[in-house]
C-alpha cells in the first residue's frame, strides 16, 4: 500500500461528511485486527468509515485502501472482511474498485475512475448513507 495523497484523502472525507457521516467517524490510517487470519494479525488501511461509536466491526461501513500490485487486489479485498465493513474501495492505478463483503467471501461490484470517486459517493448517498448501511448490517433494511 502506498497510501492516498492528502488531497484525495481530504476530498473523500469531505464527500462522506456531505452524505451524513460525522468527521470523527472517519478514521485515517486505521489499524484493525484480522481474526480471520491463521493467527490474529494487525492490518492497516488508508481510511475506515464508521456509522457511529464504538468503532468496531459492528459499526464499520466502508473502507478505502490503496494498492499498486495488481496480483494482490483479490487477496486484499478478502483480507478486508475482518474490518466488518460491507463495502470496500481499493484504489489502484487511477481506478477505485468496489468490493462487497459477504462474510466468508467478497464480490467485486464495480470499478470507478478514482477522479470520479467523490462524485460516486455523493450520487450513491441512498446506499452509502450511514444509517442505511447499519440497517443492512442488522438485516432491518426494506427490500
Amino acid at each position: 500500500m502506498n497510501g492516498l495523497s492528502p488531497d484525495l484523502r481530504n476530498s473523500i472525507s469531505n464527500s462522506f461528511i456531505s452524505i451524513g457521516y460525522k468527521s470523527e467517524c472517519i478514521k485515517k490510517e486505521y489499524y484493525f485486527t484480522d481474526f480471520f487470519a491463521e493467527e490474529p494479525l494487525l492490518r492497516k488501511i488508508d481510511m475506515a468509515i464508521f456509522g457511529h461509536e464504538p468503532f468496531d466491526y459492528r459499526s464499520a461501513c466502508l473502507s478505502i485502501s490503496s494498492l499498486n500490485d495488481k496480483n494482490q487486489i483479490d487477496e486484499q479485498a478478502f483480507q478486508l472482511r475482518a474490518l466488518g465493513a460491507p463495502y470496500n474501495f481499493i484504489i489502484r492505478n487511477g481506478k477505485s474498485e468496489l468490493y462487497s463483503n459477504l462474510g466468508k467471501s467478497v464480490k467485486w461490484v464495480e470499478t470507478v475512475e478514482t477522479k470520479n470517486l467523490t462524485r460516486y459517493i455523493n450520487t450513491n448517498k441512498k446506499y452509502l448513507y450511514p444509517d442505511e448501511i447499519i440497517r443492512q448490517k442488522s438485516n432491518f433494511s426494506q427490500p
